[in-house]
């Protein structure tokens, strides 16, 4: 039987889950708070993890958010919201999971999927 399930346009590249990079989101809005990014692809999708006491609803727009990039550095970048799921970490902690799309260009984001994905 074959699956119709469609393949992603572009790899993801998962981040060490014990050192996700942290991202302050929403750095200029009503509700700035740390969370990390544990997957992100070439494509300008990532996944932010943090606290599950923090509400984002799908089409929630994060301007501004400031990210650390490994060995030092950051970027800005403007995500929107997909999805939002429970889940658990690795250490047991409860926390909650949101797919979303990168608005602007992060060519510093991209250049890291890229080191990651070893292309």
């Amino acid at each position: 039987m074959l699956s119709d399930r469609q393949r992603r346009e572009y790899d993801r590249a998962t981040i060490t889950p014990q050192v996700p990079l942290e991202c302050l989101a929403d750095e200029g809005g009503v509700l700035s708070f740390k969370g990390g990014l544990v997957d992100i692809s070439i494509g300008g999708l990532g996944f932010l993890v943090y606290d599950p006491n923090i509400t984002l609803e799908p089409g929630t727009l994060l301007r501004g958010c400031r990210i650390a990039l490994p060995g030092g550095g950051e970027c800005l970048a403007d995500l929107e919201v997909r999805y939002t799921q429970a889940i658990t970490m690795p250490n047991g902690r409860r926390a909650l999971r949101s797919g979303c799309r990168f608005l602007t260009a992060s060519p510093q984001l991209a250049a890291l999927a890229k080191r990651v994905l070893g292309g």
